[in-house]
């Protein structure tokens, strides 16, 4: 799909639905557009790796940050992000 995204040609899914199938049908992944600078710079499989390890391993940030908010307290958003 990405190679497909980075190549102008949309969502398109060779594999899963054959020349006239569309990636939307399987799993919607409006975001994925937002990558395509990113693969474009290294057509790789390990690029989409590392960016999935990012956008996980900083989703502690705004549960902190909503935890903090909410209940008022720095070491209780702490304990929010961390569980």
């Amino acid at each position: 799909m990405m190679w497909h995204l980075t190549h102008g040609e949309g969502f398109s899914s060779t594999p899963a639905f054959g020349p006239e199938g569309n990636h939307l049908h399987r799993h919607t992944t409006f975001g994925a557009p937002l990558l395509v600078p990113f693969y474009a710079i290294w057509p790789r499989s390990e690029t989409l790796i590392v960016l999935q390890a990012a956008f996980a391993a900083s989703t502690p940030i705004p549960i902190y940050m909503l935890g903090r908010r909410l209940l008022r307290s720095p070491w209780l958003g702490f304990v929010c992000a961390l569980c």
